[in-house]
């Protein structure tokens, strides 16, 4: 049972309506799909920003694609199922503007690898029409699309009544680094177009509560993802349009690319490197008594 079902257990709601309100399971995050389902029930929430709840993060990067995969998958299968729902319903059009943004927030990482791979060819045929990226126009989209996940971090800081612009560093490290997920999400993307089932994996937890303390000899460890590979090359694609945009004069892309490549790198290179480690001081099976 998820956590906000047992909230509404605790505040008297009984079992009869959890059951009309959850239905059947089909999505991968099923603490928003009742969520949205309560919500068309006319029942409403109030976030208590300032209540903290600990909770494990992710130890390893394996670890934490499949928790990233997961909430991508999920929120967008939401979107699908009540996107419709909530734009064709009697809802305020700032609800429904709210809606769409929190459920599709993971497609920014679609538009990050369609700029990754229009780049070079923008590039190539920008050499004989110069126009096609220029500050107005395309290459404004461009810059805007290439942004847009920074602009998220900071309304987020935002709305924690924080002076964004002193986080701005930390803000361009996370776009950068949200940039090597981008396939891990892509890929939840495809599975969900072709309709394709996949199990509920929890994320792995190791009970880390210090520093000092080392997970990489525990047995709880998830085989090697192969998509590393393919951030891997795509990586080197981005290294490709930096070399472009560079010979060119579009510094501003270049950068971008070099961002993208960066990101990419370090997951995929993280990601292989914590993979063989983790194998290599794996702890032997316990002796039998």
């Amino acid at each position: 049972m998820s956590s906000i079902s047992m909230a509404l257990r605790a505040c008297g709601v009984s079992p009869p309506f959890l059951m009309q309100v959850a239905g059947m399971p089909d999505t991968l995050t099923e603490d928003m799909d009742l969520s949205y389902r309560a919500f068309l029930r006319g029942w409403s929430a109030r976030f208590a920003a300032d209540v903290e709840a600990p909770a494990e993060l992710p130890v390893s990067f394996t670890a934490y694609r499949r928790q990233q995969y997961r909430w991508a998958r999920g929120s967008l299968e939401c979107a699908m199922k009540y996107l419709p729902i909530l734009w064709s319903g009697d809802f305020s059009f700032a609800r429904k503007l709210q809606a769409t943004f929190h459920l599709t927030g993971y497609l920014l990482h679609l538009l990050t690898v369609l700029l990754m791979l229009c780049y070079p060819f923008l590039l190539m045929i920008a050499r004989q029409y110069p126009s096609l990226l220029s500050p107005i126009g395309f290459g404004f989209l461009m810059n805007i699309l290439a942004i847009a996940p920074a602009l998220y971090f900071i309304a987020a800081q935002h709305l924690l009544k924080r002076r964004w612009f002193l986080s701005l560093p930390v803000i361009l490290l996370l776009s950068m680094f949200a940039s090597g997920m981008a396939l891990n999400t892509v890929r939840a993307l495809i599975q969900i177009v072709k309709k394709e089932v996949v199990p509920f994996e929890r994320t792995p937890k190791f009970g880390i509560t210090q520093r000092s303390q080392s997970w990489q000899g525990n047995r709880y460890q998830i085989r090697f993802d192969v998509l590393v590979l393919l951030e891997a090359l795509l990586g080197c694609l981005n290294l490709w349009s930096v070399w472009l945009a560079w010979n060119s004069g579009y510094y501003l892309m270049m950068i971008y690319a070099f961002f993208f490549a960066a990101g990419l790198f370090f997951f995929s290179g993280f990601t292989l490197y914590q993979s063989i480690s983790t194998r290599l001081t794996i702890d032997p099976e316990p002796a039998s008594p």
